[in-house]
């Protein structure tokens, strides 16, 4: 556990300066930050924005960022409002809406500067005064949103715009969010993705759909992706450094409150079957001449595994059955239903049962799908003996990602020690 808290409060500290300096310079990038932190943590730093915010009353002069970061300023109540910077954020926005893509900022393209701009057309004066600016940029982020679907960051934090701008449609976008997240391969996300993910997991989803909260795929999914928060220290840009920022909060106080930091379920087991090896030796060569817990069948390979995943995955449980398929069901040695995991163990008697198991799974491996949980297929061959012949190729020809009924399950076969 101090270990845990340790990790997070570096990685806290570390992202905090980035967001902190971009505060100090009190640039777009600030604006958002100070926005965000107010929205989302409750934090308050407009105070480090004083000097630009009295240069957007009193000297404003027409720039990209300018038009966004004004918007912010209305919207959040940092500025006392005029009819004169109402006027100042309309004809600005007038001019981005007629420029095309050219040096700096567009309107079409940065996320920060759709953000300022929407902020700013859902203030009541000038909603009053231009309607029609606050329907055009929801059309301009929907948009958005529809060309960066094969992007979660973009998609998700455009989703999250969304739901600021239409909360008539929260309930639509936060279902649609969710069959979203769960469509993403989790193992193949950039870093970024994961963290904009990990965010809409614990607050955004949450915020559209509470019973998003205790939906299991999604916890799932959340708990596959934590451990990844725990490695990132620094931050491409400052949604990214503001995202992982709050997730570090979050952290600390559920650390604080007694929990702990999941671990990666599927990084846990096969973490266990690379050294099973070293684990059957230490218990066959036990010190001060104590008996050997020698393993000599599948049920004392499963009963050690059971011994060193239960710690680490509270919920893993022996020998479920899966449903019926064609009239058979099939025993599954080890299920964690929170992580949508399945582990299988074998252990080859001779030669002639080695080649036995190789043609057995490639049968039962299509038939375990039908159990709720398995989303991710563990096969775990304990060869002591090496009677698995060419055990890499096996292990090769059995692995990878499968579709079965419309059902996706990813399959890694281990044969250990090879």
């Amino acid at each position: 556990m101090q270990a845990e808290g340790a990790e997070v409060w570096r990685g806290l500290h570390e992202i905090w300066q980035v967001i902190e300096q971009q505060l100090t310079q009190a640039e777009l990038d600030g604006f958002v930050a100070a926005y965000f932190l107010a929205r989302y943590g409750n934090e308050d730093q407009r105070s480090k924005l004083t000097g630009k915010l009295t240069e957007l009353r009193d000297r404003y002069a027409f720039a990209r960022a300018h038009v966004a970061m004004l918007g912010i300023a209305l919207e959040s109540g940092w500025l006392q409002p005029s009819e004169e910077m109402v006027n100042h954020f309309v004809a600005g926005y007038d001019r981005l809406a007629r420029q095309q893509t050219g040096p700096g900022l567009a309107l079409q393209e940065s996320l920060k500067l759709l953000w300022g701009v929407a902020l700013g057309a859902k203030f009541q004066p000038v909603l009053l005064s231009r309607p029609d600016i606050l329907d055009h940029i929801i059309g301009v982020i929907a948009n958005f949103r529809t060309l960066e679907r094969d992007h979660p960051r973009e998609y998700i934090l455009a989703t999250a715009l969304l739901t600021d701008l239409r909360s008539d449609q929260n309930a639509a976008l936060g279902l649609d969010l969710r069959y979203y997240l769960l469509g993403l391969n989790a193992d193949g996300l950039s870093d970024r993705d994961a963290v904009a993910t990990l965010w809409a997991l614990r607050s955004l989803a949450t915020a559209a759909d509470q019973s998003m909260a205790a939906d299991a795929e999604l916890s799932s999914l959340c708990h596959r992706l934590m451990p990844r928060l725990i490695r990132i220290g620094q931050a491409e840009d400052i949604l990214d450094a503001l995202l992982v920022h709050r997730l570090h909060v979050e952290l600390v106080q559920d650390l604080g409150n007694g929990g702990s930091l999941p671990q990666d379920a599927l990084s846990t087991v096969l973490r266990t079957v690379d050294t099973f090896p070293e684990l059957a030796r230490r218990m066959r060569e036990r010190k001060y001449r104590r008996p050997p817990l020698v393993i000599e069948n599948e049920y004392d390979v499963q009963d050690l595994l059971y011994v060193g995943l239960k710690p680490h995955i509270p919920d893993v449980s022996d020998e479920e059955w899966t449903a019926k398929d064609g009239g058979q069901a099939k025993r599954i040695d080890f299920v964690s239903a929170r992580a949508r995991l399945c582990l299988e163990a074998k252990m080859p008697r001779d030669r002639e049962h080695a080649k036995k198991i190789a043609d057995e799974l490639k049968i039962d491996i299509e038939s375990y799908y039908v159990h709720s949980a398995c989303k991710t297929l563990v096969v775990f061959i304990f060869d002591p003996e090496g009677y698995m012949a060419d055990a890499r190729n096996q292990e090769a020809q059995l692995s990878g990602p499968r579709t079965i009924k419309g059902r996706n399950i990813d399959v890694l076969v281990r044969i250990r020690p090879r």
